[in-house]
C-alpha cells in the first residue's frame, strides 16, 4: 500500500501538479494582475479547496477499491464505480478544473491562463479501450457504443443488418 501511496504522489506531483501549479505560475510570471478580495477571493478559494478534494478522494478510489493509480502506466486493475464516479465520468478532470478556475478567481490575472479543457471534459479513455480493459462487467458492444459515442462527440452508428 506504502508503494501505490507514494506512485499516486509522484504521479500527482508530475501530471495535475504541472498543469495546476507550474503552468499557471509560468503564466503568471510577471502580470500584475489586480488585487482581488471578498467574495471572488473567497470563491476562489473555495474552488481551489474542492478541486483539490475532489482529486485526493479519486486518488484514493483510485488505490481503495481499483487498486492501481490514475497514471496510465499503472491503471486501476478493478473499475472504479463508487461514489463520484456513479456520477460522472471522471471527477479527477473535474478537479483539476475546478482548482483552475479557482486559481482564476483567486489572482485576477488579466491573461487568459485556462488551458482547453475540451479533452479533458470528454475523457482520455475511448470505449474501445474501456471495453477492453473491463470487458466482464461492461455491457455488449452495441449497447456501449450507441450510449457512449454522443458522449465523445462522435455520429451514431447505423446497425447493419
Amino acid at each position: 500500500m506504502i508503494t501505490l501511496f507514494l506512485k499516486i504522489v509522484l504521479f500527482t506531483l508530475v501530471a495535475p501538479g504541472t498543469v495546476t501549479v507550474l503552468l499557471p505560475a509560468l503564466l503568471l510570471r510577471g502580470d500584475p494582475g489586480g488585487r482581488v478580495e471578498g467574495i471572488p477571493a473567497a470563491l476562489g478559494g473555495l474552488l481551489i479547496l474542492t478541486g483539490v478534494l475532489l482529486y485526493v478522494w479519486c486518488a484514493y478510489a483510485f488505490a481503495r477499491f481499483g487498486q492501481g493509480t490514475p497514471a496510465p502506466i499503472d491503471p486501476p486493475r478493478h473499475l472504479v464505480d463508487r461514489g463520484l464516479y456513479a456520477r460522472t465520468r471522471n471527477p479527477m478532470y473535474l478537479g483539476v478544473v475546478s482548482v483552475l478556475v479557482g486559481e482564476a478567481a483567486l489572482f485576477g490575472s488579466s491573461r487568459p491562463r485556462l488551458p482547453p479543457v475540451h479533452g479533458a471534459l470528454r475523457g482520455a479513455r475511448s470505449p474501445p479501450a474501456l471495453r477492453r480493459g473491463f470487458r466482464r462487467i461492461l455491457p455488449p458492444r452495441s449497447a456501449m457504443d450507441s450510449a457512449a459515442r454522443p458522449l465523445i462527440g462522435l455520429p451514431p452508428t447505423v446497425a447493419r443488418a
